[in-house]
């Protein structure tokens, strides 16, 4: 990084890659590509040493994703924007390349709007923790039986961190709150 000059050039396999994260080990890089004309958002996995795309995931259409946590264990959390207001905006995508949608219906699912943000998956209870700032909440979700677990009222949540402390042997995650300039730990 001393001379910042552009060693290598890899496709995302994507229209417009967002976001991306290396994983086992560094080997691999994957990629959330965000939608373009008729091509949908997907997941990409691409081998960082020869850019070869290893697996790709086209994700549905109705939401523009661009956020993404995953865990070692293969379980992937995809967040976007709904494209028509009415759709969830969270996907989960299962080892073997399921793409499961959670169940949050009623009030919390009227609350919902705007852009699913930031996402934090923790392996100890399967929990995913996902802001949706507009809407002032961070949604606790079960990854495996893809339900709500709890929803928590914040101003203005974006960022989210897990597994970062542990408060009463809980697991916690620390939630930057825009509105407040504060970090908040949740548990």
């Amino acid at each position: 990084a001393s001379t910042l000059k552009v060693l290598e050039k890899y496709s995302s396999f994507g229209a417009t890659p967002h976001e991306c994260n290396s994983i086992d080990g560094g080997k691999v890089v994957m990629v959330v590509n965000q939608p373009f004309r008729d091509t949908p958002s997907s997941l990409a996995w691409v081998d960082f040493n020869s850019g070869r795309l290893l697996h790709k995931i086209e994700l549905p259409a109705d939401v523009d994703y661009s956020h993404f946590g995953v865990l070692a264990n293969g379980w992937v959390c995809v967040v976007g924007i709904s494209k028509d207001a009415t759709t969830n905006l969270i996907t989960f995508v299962s080892p073997d390349g399921t793409i499961l949608s959670p169940k949050v219906s009623g009030e919390i699912a009227a609350q919902m709007s705007g852009e699913a943000l930031s996402v934090a998956l923790m392996e100890e209870g399967h929990l995913a923790a996902v802001t949706i700032p507009t809407s002032d909440l961070l949604l606790v979700l079960d990854y495996e039986t893809q339900t709500l677990v709890d929803a928590i009222s914040l101003p203005h949540p974006k960022g989210v961190l897990s597994g970062s402390r542990q408060i009463d042997g809980q697991q916690s995650v620390i939630v930057t709150s825009y509105s407040q300039r504060t970090l908040l730990s949740v548990t």
